[in-house]
């Protein structure tokens, strides 16, 4: 079993392409233009959506055993303090280049430079209160550049709302749910921009040509198809609650990736992220997934039931984005 997972680990990051994680909006002048839904849903777009939603099905089949390993948990005592000054340094490397949420969101005024300031002195001090007044202050922030930058715009940084819930919930009676809304939210916004990418193609097509970001031979056009789905289907199984520490290693492979490739606006931008990875890497995952696969009494019912949600989530979420964002 060891020898299969480490098989399929390896072909998924040899073949993930390495902008597959790059936010596409940080490097490029280039105007969205939306292509049409008859030109998005090709031949090849249905038969990677088949494929995606096969190896997922495949992969929850034969690497259960990776998402049971609890020994590593012993390591992680305090995930809560970790999460908190985990999020205080990423705002701490923010500030310093003077944005916030993304490299995107500058910071113009002194008074949105002090509230940050005060929300990572909140974040240090070992107190609950203090870490759920900072988080608050967070949530006027996202609350503020929605306004400013529209919902669906801020829908692509929808994991700092799982940051800031799983601080709200902490000792509370709805505490077990602060796991979960993390794994949601970041898996929300993994879909989300993956969207994007197949809705507002010429933005990825420039940054490929602009950085020479190899294709391995596959025309560009393409290989933003294939890249957007590698990113739709990590995004789902963490939305899921399935095959979360698998992801979580290739994640931190890619996005390591991606900032050898596009530098240090990249590094600031994916920081946060890292500290979110590591987190679900160590602490064990499955007692915080919404999906009891034991449920299925043959695992070919529970093959058929991940592939069937995929394309219910795909269709949702392609839906709505279209036709909205």
């Amino acid at each position: 079993m060891k020898k299969i997972f480490f098989f399929y680990l390896i072909l998924v990051i040899i073949f993930t392409p390495i902008t597959v994680f790059a936010h596409v909006k940080w490097f490029t002048e280039v105007n969205p233009e939306r292509v049409e839904i008859d030109s998005i849903l090709s031949p090849f777009f249905f038969c990677m959506a088949i494929l995606t939603a096969i190896c997922l099905g495949l992969l929850s089949l034969y690497i259960p055993e990776f998402e049971k390993v609890a020994k590593m948990r012993q390591y992680f005592s305090s995930p809560d303090a970790y999460l908190k000054y985990g999020t205080a340094l990423a705002l701490i490397i923010q500030i310093q280049a003077g944005t916030l949420f993304a490299p995107e969101f500058f910071l113009h005024n002194s008074s949105s430079l002090i509230l940050v300031w005060a929300i990572i002195g909140l974040l240090v001090i070992p107190n609950l209160y203090s870490t759920k007044l900072a988080a608050l202050i967070l949530l006027g922030f996202y609350i503020s550049f929605t306004f400013h930058h529209g919902i669906f715009h801020m829908l692509d940084y929808s994991f700092y709302l799982g940051i800031i819930s799983y601080h709200l919930l902490i000792q509370t009676k709805w505490e077990r749910f602060k796991f979960y809304l993390l794994y949601m939210l970041t898996g929300f916004s993994l879909c989300w921009l993956a969207i994007e990418k197949w809705v507002y193609p010429s933005m990825t097509l420039n940054i490929i040509e602009q950085f020479a970001v190899p294709t391995f031979g596959f025309d560009p056009a393409l290989f933003t198809i294939m890249a957007a789905f590698i990113e739709f289907g990590i995004g789902y199984c963490w939305i899921m609650g399935i095959l979360n520490r698998l992801f979580s290693i290739i994640f931190i492979v890619i996005i390591t990736l991606t900032t050898l490739l596009f530098g240090y606006t990249e590094f600031i931008g994916h920081f946060l992220l890292y500290i979110i990875m590591i987190l679900f890497l160590v602490d064990n995952p499955v007692k915080y997934s919404p999906m009891n696969l034991n449920y299925f009494k043959t695992k070919h019912g529970q093959f058929l039931f991940i592939i069937f949600n995929f394309f219910l989530i795909l269709s949702t979420f392609f839906l709505v984005y279209y036709r909205f964002a």
